[in-house]
């Protein structure tokens, strides 16, 4: 029960986290886009005002950048930790989460535009239920061989 309980939390903190940085990527990318109109309608022309808004775009980019990666590497190491203890359900949950932060990272860098990050992250979506329909059907499996063990053995009739 403990194991379900734990893959049930490093669920939530997996979506919970994934929802934190995805939004907070197209809070700060809508901001740049609203900044960025505010600019071309006053003076467009003026030259180090673009270069103050790549500043702070890359700021926030490299920032982003550092978060993204300091929770990749919380992840690898909880991989390894899980590798370790051979808990195989927690290890695919992980892996979910890691292939996730290395799209995010990726879009991050690239600068995929907000509006195209929700297509991908519609089909995230699916494939995260996937695994979580997966887990919850070998989580019960473990837990039926378990009860196998306790039931008595019929005997045959003669």
């Amino acid at each position: 029960m403990f194991l379900i309980d734990l893959v049930i939390g490093l669920f939530i903190l997996f979506v919970c986290l994934s929802i934190t940085s995805v939004a907070g990527y197209l809070y700060l990318k809508r901001r740049q886009d609203n900044h960025n109109d505010e600019v071309d309608a006053g003076k467009a022309g003026s030259e180090t005002l673009a270069l103050a808004d790549n500043l702070i775009l890359e700021t926030f980019k490299l920032e982003w950048l550092s978060i993204v990666e300091s929770q990749k590497l919380v992840c690898v190491e909880l991989i390894e930790q899980r590798t370790k203890e051979k808990k195989d359900s927690d290890f695919t949950l992980l892996l979910c989460w890691k292939t996730f932060l290395d799209i995010e990272y990726e879009t991050i860098e690239q600068g995929v535009p907000y509006t195209d990050i929700e297509s991908y992250l519609d089909v995230f979506q699916t494939l995260v239920n996937k695994v979580d329909k997966a887990l919850e059907i070998e989580s019960l499996q473990k837990n039926l061989q378990e009860q196998k063990k306790y039931w008595p053995k019929r005997k045959k009739p003669i």
